[in-house]
């Protein structure tokens, strides 16, 4: 019935689609599934709250229902699952908001809109169309303030930065931080390296500031755009 999508430190409100009241009389989803498809095959990293039990597999069947070829491979970073990795009592997306003080999920869902938007007359699935955007998009906004609380405490032995060829960029788009001490994993030995925006730990393997100008000049300004949507 509809999408909605933001990428990663844009400024402004998400975006969304909702399905037309034309569409939706002819069961026609193609428009929005055909942008889905765009923005996964765009993006290097999905973000979403329960994203790899639902989003990814209700958008993949989608695709095989049309017909289309899979969007490049991408990985995706669950936010359910990073919250589950600690002891909040609540992992919802709306619980976590409140805890956070981000704000919670609007009072009315897609259950309280879909039978007019796919059924109601054109007056009713307009003013359905609205309330779903305004859930959709609060989700969304909501999603990625929650991202960026977990994130430093989140650790997959892959960083934001290296996606976009920036190794000394942190998830959270900052390139300034400490060295504090060194540490050891298979691979042999790297400098433990903390960000000075949300805090978290890196490991570095660049041991002289040569190596870091080279990936990251400090004239630019490293683009963390296209990373998550």
């Amino acid at each position: 019935m509809s999408i909605s999508w933001k990428w990663l430190g844009d400024e402004g409100e998400p975006q969304c689609m909702v399905i037309s009241h034309k569409d939706a009389q002819n069961w026609n989803d193609i428009d929005l599934v055909m942008k889905m498809r765009q923005l996964f095959d765009e993006a290097n990293l999905l973000v979403g709250h329960n994203i790899d039990r639902f989003d990814n597999r209700v958008m993949t069947g989608k695709f095989i229902d049309y017909g289309l070829k899979p969007p490049s491979p991408c990985k995706s970073w669950d936010t359910l699952k990073m919250a589950r990795k600690h002891k909040f009592g609540s992992n919802k997306l709306g619980d976590l908001g409140d805890r956070f003080g981000e704000g919670t999920k609007t009072k009315i869902t897609h259950a309280d809109v879909w039978y007019d938007l796919l059924f109601g007359s054109a007056k009713d699935s307009k003013e359905a169309s609205q309330l779903m955007k305004k859930y959709n998009i609060q989700d969304v906004a909501l999603t990625e303030k929650i991202f960026y609380h977990l994130m430093p405490y989140y650790q997959t032995g892959m960083t934001l930065g290296r996606l976009i060829g920036h190794q000394w960029v942190c998830d959270c788009g900052c390139s300034e931080g400490q060295f504090h001490g060194s540490g050891f994993d298979p691979v042999g030995k790297y400098r433990r390296w903390q960000c000075n925006n949300c805090g978290k730990w890196m490991k570095v393997r660049e041991d002289n500031k040569e190596d870091r100008d080279e990936y990251n000049p400090p004239e630019e300004k490293p683009l963390l755009r296209h990373i998550a949507g």
